[in-house]
């Protein structure tokens, strides 16, 4: 009885150890595995999946915001000034009209190429770099490989949000 009694603690303590290291590999890849189903659903053009991980209006407000610290008003109130004006207006509706849902959609179909373009030469290759930037926020940079050039597409920023993670900023890199 008695060694039916420790092979029963011992079980219980291997299996509570178990599960508590399953629950651990679990939550530190479950960011890669949200990443990774993101980028194919946009690949495949299953942009309901896509959008599910998207926090749509903290997405839009850090864009909002990072266009406009990145556009400085003119000091002097002249036509530069008109013109920023004009920009960002612009810029804001651009925004405020493609980050909603359906939106990711609407800027696929922009990006198709028409049947009489012509045809770009190889093929585009988006490569993926994954990182922790702390325990609540994970980023993935997309890298576009044509050819041997390598060049940084955008940086997209998931915070974890209970259990599960949302993309809530971009940051665009260079030309695309």
């Amino acid at each position: 009885m008695q060694n039916n009694t420790l092979r029963l603690r011992r079980f219980r303590k291997w299996a509570l150890g178990f599960i508590a290291f399953a629950v651990l590999i679990y939550v530190a890849l479950q960011p890669y595995f949200v990443s990774r189903t993101f980028r194919q659903a946009y690949r495949d053009g299953d942009f309901a999946v896509a959008e599910q991980y998207v926090d749509f209006p903290t997405l839009r407000e850090n864009l909002l915001q990072r266009a406009k610290n990145n556009y400085q008003e003119p000091a002097t109130k002249n036509q530069a000034a008109s013109m920023y004006n004009l920009g960002h207006a612009f810029m804001q509706k651009m925004i405020e009209s493609t980050v909603r849902p359906g939106g990711f959609e609407a800027i696929a179909k922009m990006n198709q190429p028409q049947a009489d373009a012509p045809s770009r030469k190889g093929s585009l290759d988006l490569r993926a770099w994954n990182t922790y930037e702390g325990l609540h926020v994970f980023t993935t940079e997309l890298y576009v490989q044509d050819g041997a050039e390598t060049a940084p597409m955008i940086k997209l920023y998931f915070r974890r949000r209970n259990l599960s993670w949302e993309l809530y900023d971009a940051v665009l890199f260079g030309k695309i």
